[in-house]
């Protein structure tokens, strides 16, 4: 008899981050299967451990711009968050993100409200609903795009870009 463990896929997972004044950078590579893809437990909204920890395997939450493969029925957190360093430009930095395909990802609701933050952030909850590929862009405003654009000196401006994920959503 082979024991219920066997049958689990390997899942690997790769997290870098780098921290400058005023802004942190990381990037989150992953689930990648070695095996059939994880069991999803349909939920209709987003689990509140989602804006918490970064990956589990019904969600993934994302910072950086990057390609990232899902299984169908798992959610996509997008997260921006204020920079601390830039005070003098009005508003929030991003604003609402946009879909290339609308079929593959459908917008998702956090069951409950995401807990206080020290800094303004936006975690933009997308669910995998159809096997496809996809590009979700959270676009600069355009008071901190004009503002990124009249910065000379990178040493005292926050690198700031939209924010591009690339969603290949597999059947599972």
């Amino acid at each position: 008899m082979v024991p219920a463990l066997s049958r689990v896929p390997a899942i690997v997972l790769v997290v870098v981050g780098l921290s400058i004044p005023g802004a942190t950078i990381g990037a989150c590579a992953g689930p990648i299967s070695t095996g059939t893809p994880p069991t999803v437990t349909p939920s209709a909204c987003v689990p509140d451990q989602a804006l918490i920890t970064p990956m589990s395997r019904e969600w993934v939450r994302v910072w950086t711009s990057q390609a990232l493969t899902v299984h169908k029925g798992m959610f996509v957190g997008l997260q921006v968050t204020e920079p601390e360093a830039d005070t003098t430009t009005e508003g929030f930095p991003w604003g609402v993100p946009v879909m290339s395909t609308g079929a593959v990802l459908t917008p998702a609701s956090p069951c409950h409200a995401a807990p206080p933050a020290t800094l303004p952030v936006a975690v933009h909850f997308f669910r995998a609903v159809d096997v496809g590929s996809t590009t979700v862009v959270v676009p600069l405003s355009k008071s901190w795009l004009a503002r990124v654009r009249s910065c000379l000196d990178t040493a005292s401006c926050v690198p700031l870009s939209d924010l591009r994920i690339s969603v290949t959503v597999a059947g599972g």
